[in-house]
């Protein structure tokens, strides 16, 4: 009914009936909408009458010329056509999302329309729909954030690897092509994934999707996530993930032995130098390596 262009007119003319305008106000798309026009009634030259510019024209013309009834109403729905072509457009650049990026060792932060607070990590990328945000509260990521969300509707943070949900909190999620790691530094997170229960997370728990594998733990220790304090941190993870985090952080290329690369590492390393990240990594894990122009080299100790 509502994507009917004689019903938006009929509605925009203020013509539905009680019933009619009852259901609209009870559709999906009735936000979307209302939202249009509000944002239309802040355009300039805005502050037309049509009623009124109708009767002074009236009035100006002989009597013979005024128009009839019929010819008003014929007016009034030219105009109103007019008005709703303006707002589907409108409604077009409404649906256009915006991309916050961040390149390698960079981070950022974004305030949204909700109030609610985004830190996107180096190598990450958040999309979302500015202008429906404040009540539609949906976020694609790729990459690492940190979330402060303020109270209020569900709050959504959806990535390839699954869907985080919440209402107010502080959390952080890493979404990249191996690793899905949720922390919940406090209130309630719901993670979700195709084919699986959903996983609710209270402060100071992690959940963590490491090639295909499931692990929830704790860790009261942790306040803020480790790389908004200077450090990338790692549970038990492959080495080739860790120095693929390396690489977003200083913008060199790691080549890693083979017999390495299936070693997991549980530990963390600076990212403001590159030398002592390294000696964090390869020390404890027995490795050695040597760094070139634009490349290091790790290999297995002899």
């Amino acid at each position: 009914m509502i994507n009917d262009d004689a019903f938006l007119a009929r509605w925009l003319a203020q013509e539905l009936s009680e019933e009619e305008l009852a259901e609209f106000r009870q559709s999906a798309e009735y936000p979307d909408y209302f939202a249009i026009v509000n944002e239309m009634k802040s355009w300039k030259n805005q502050a037309l009458d049509l009623e009124q510019a109708l009767k002074t024209t009236r009035e100006r013309l002989p009597k013979a010329a005024r128009p009839r009834p019929i010819v008003r109403r014929i007016i009034m729905i030219a105009v109103a056509a007019v008005i709703l072509l303006l707002a589907l457009s409108w409604q077009f650049v409404l649906a256009v999302p915006k991309t916050e990026q961040t390149g390698i060792g960079e981070s950022t932060a974004l305030v949204l329309p909700d109030q609610s607070k985004i830190q996107l990590n180096a190598a990450s990328k958040a999309r979302y729909r500015h202008h429906t945000l404040a009540w539609n509260r949906k976020i694609e990521l790729e990459g690492e954030a940190y979330f402060q969300v303020t109270k209020g509707s569900t709050f959504t943070v959806k990535t390839e690897h699954g869907t985080i949900k919440v209402l107010g909190t502080e959390f952080d999620v890493l979404a990249r092509k191996n690793r899905f790691v949720v922390y919940c530094f406090s209130g309630k997170v719901a993670v979700e994934r195709p084919g699986a229960q959903a996983t609710i997370l209270r402060a100071n728990e992690i959940f963590s999707l490491d090639f295909g594998q499931a692990k929830r733990f704790e860790d009261k220790g942790l306040k803020k996530p480790a790389w908004m304090q200077g450090r990338s941190i790692f549970h038990s993870t492959l080495l080739t993930e860790v120095f693929a985090e390396m690489q977003r952080q200083y913008g060199r290329n790691f080549s890693l032995s083979a017999n390495s690369r299936n070693e997991r590492f549980t530990g963390n390393f600076v990212n403001n130098d590159l030398s002592t990240a390294l000696e964090m990594v390869c020390k404890p894990m027995n490795l050695v390596y040597r760094i070139e122009k634009d490349r290091v080299v790790i290999s297995t100790k002899r």
